[in-house]
């Protein structure tokens, strides 16, 4: 009888899964005439009428048997509103645009005002709320305080912010730092939200080269559980525009990067733009993330948990607030990897890093929170303008007033089974350097720095060492160094520091 009534019930599951599924429509651009328009704003103004239907009627859209499209930005454009699914299927989608800096595609979702206490944010449990005991919400967190009050030689504050998932009155996750003490002053927004996937798949974004104006590919605000897969994204390289975010998202949880290539971005040597600008995200993962930029093709801030693996870029920044990144199998060339007020650990396992620098603060936010640096088998290829793994810089006097970032840490540091391999004329290379450094400021100290079975290659003169200046510890650095091969023999690190009981 049991067995009977199980049955019934999955046959019952599955012919409901199939009713749903037999529902969703999907509707294209050939049927808004995209095929015949005369010209590039015709087309896209074809795009928004077949992207704006499948959004009221919540349909899906597809770009099946569509080859190539040439659009042109017209002046009255705000973006393209994005459905949960939008299949591009391999069109080639080529931009001019002379009119405005925009977005082409954009999934915008307002979130209303909800009061929330200090204590139950810190904890994620708002199972007497009445709103968010029932059901799958963003809550997102902002700091009226600002974390860092003004960033040096930039002129603005930093605000920090979190975003939590809750289902059911119960976040799934945490704060990157607590909210209950007398230095926050939290403000919160929140929205319902479904498990199920939003993807955008499948795409070739061209944008040409008479633009005078930026076009970004997507904006994303308030949503969970995205996806981005298989997008090629180009951008001509004689362009003097700058401030790019191809790419940005915002105040979001679960949200997944697969197979993007990026050649290029509107940014110069000296000016900003990213292929990725981020802010306060949780559970962000990028797969086979390949991309390049004259500047760092990744801008971030407040992200809670990152997960980067077999990806190629110039560069992964967390400029200010984070928590606990992981980075396996990726390689890092030619620029560096800048991390400030980035709490919990940052994991590199099977790395390479060609003529890139692994963990730089450099010093803007004067914000050198406590982190744990974990290197596992990995490669670095040093130069003698790269000479260095880890660098402190701008380590002032001046304290800072938040309560959390008043001390100043130097990181923990953990290489284990890495090599480095040297140019010969190099004669000296540092495992952790720090500059511009007050030689009358006390730094807490008190982490371990372990070397492991490192392997040093090339640099037949050249010199270890773990620092160049005299710190003020308030305590020892515990550190640890086993099996040291230089070119296959026996080696040694020159350690330099200094403590104090102030």
């Amino acid at each position: 009888m049991i067995y009977k009534r199980v049955t019934l019930i999955w046959l019952i599951f599955i012919i409901s899964s199939c009713i749903v599924q037999a529902k969703v429509k999907y509707i294209s651009p050939i049927d808004f005439g995209v095929l015949n328009a005369q010209t590039g704003i015709e087309r896209y103004n074809a795009l928004l009428r077949c992207h704006t239907k499948a959004l009221r009627d919540n349909c899906y859209v597809t770009y099946k048997g569509i080859d190539s499209i040439y659009i042109e930005i017209p002046a009255s454009a705000n973006g393209i509103p994005l459905t949960s699914n939008t299949d591009f299927c391999g069109v080639t989608i080529i931009v001019k645009n002379q009119t405005r800096d925009i977005f082409l595609f954009t999934m915008k979702n307002q979130l209303q005002p909800i009061c929330l206490p200090a204590q139950q944010i810190d904890q994620g449990e708002f199972s007497d709320n009445d709103v968010l005991n029932d059901g799958l919400f963003i809550v997102v967190i902002e700091d009226k305080n600002p974390w860092v009050e003004e960033r040096i030689d930039y002129g603005y504050p930093h605000i920090r912010k979190d975003v939590l998932l809750v289902e059911n009155g119960y976040s799934k996750n945490r704060v990157v730092m607590p909210y209950n003490n007398m230095f926050s002053t939290p403000e919160c927004t929140y929205r319902k939200v479904t498990k199920n996937e939003k993807i955008l798949h499948n795409l070739r974004f061209i944008r040409s080269n008479d633009s005078t104006r930026k076009t970004g590919l997507f904006e994303i605000t308030g949503e969970n559980n995205i996806k981005i897969k298989n997008v090629y994204i180009y951008t001509p390289p004689n362009s003097e525009l700058y401030g790019d975010g191809i790419i940005t998202v915002e105040n979001c949880t679960c949200v997944t990067f697969e197979d993007i290539i990026v050649d290029g971005t509107y940014s110069l040597q000296d000016k900003f733009g990213y292929a990725f600008n981020l802010n306060n995200l949780w559970k962000y993962t990028a797969r086979r993330v390949k991309a390049d930029g004259n500047w760092g093709v990744y801008g971030t801030n407040n992200m809670n948990i990152v997960l980067l693996e077999k990806c190629e870029i110039n560069r992964f920044d967390i400029h200010c607030y984070g928590r606990d990144v992981t980075l396996k199998n990726d390689r890092f060339f030619k620029k560096y990897n800048s991390f400030c007020s980035t709490f919990g650990r940052i994991v590199y396992q099977n790395c390479i890093f060609d003529e890139s620098i692994p963990y730089l603060n450099p010093g803007s936010y004067n914000a050198f929170v406590n982190v744990n640096l974990i290197f596992n088998n990995c490669r670095f290829y040093l130069t003698s303008d790269i000479n260095y793994l880890v660098q402190m810089m701008g380590m002032s006097a001046v304290v800072n007033n938040r309560k959390e970032l008043s001390a100043k840490h130097i990181p923990g540091i953990l290489l284990n089974k890495c090599v480095v391999s040297l140019p010969d004329n190099l004669s000296d290379w540092y495992i952790l350097r720090v500059g511009n450094y007050n030689k009358n400021m006390i730094i807490e100290g008190g982490n371990k720095i372990s070397i492991h079975r490192l392997s040093i290659n090339g640099g037949t003169n050249s010199t270890s060492h773990l620092q160049t200046n005299m710190l003020n510890l308030k305590s020892p650095f515990g550190i640890e160094i086993k099996k040291i091969k230089k070119n296959g023999k026996n080696s040694y690190i020159n350690q330099e520091f200094a403590t104090t009981t102030e």
